[in-house]
């Protein structure tokens, strides 16, 4: 499916919205692309991060805990790797079977 690059930009733009990277005037009608960009904005623009990732990094810097906030960013910014994909549900159900057996009806880890 081709997605619109209109829709996108909107969805991008609301997005922007949310975190509060554009800033809405009080007589507001119409589009939310055509905005301005706050400071928060701009300092968004310069990470090459997700913009909910860099809001987190900015709220670290106002709140003097930053390289908590830069470490919580880089966890979540990469794929859950605790998670194993399986190449098929029969390989699933060994899985579960072996960890059944060795945990010896517990149900534990």
């Amino acid at each position: 499916a081709v997605v619109s690059t209109q829709s996108t930009g909107r969805e991008g733009a609301l997005l922007l919205l949310e975190v509060g990277a554009f800033v809405l005037p009080k007589d507001h009608i119409g589009d939310p692309i055509n905005q301005e960009l706050t400071f928060l904005g701009h300092a968004m623009g310069t990470m090459p991060l997700d913009v909910r990732l860099t809001r987190l990094i900015m709220f670290g810097l106002v709140f003097d805990c930053l390289s908590e906030t830069v470490i919580m960013a880089a966890c979540l910014s990469l794929p859950a790797f605790m998670e194993v994909p399986y190449a098929d549900k029969n390989q699933k159900l060994m899985s579960y079977v072996v960890r059944m057996r060795m945990a010896r009806g517990t149900f534990s880890d």
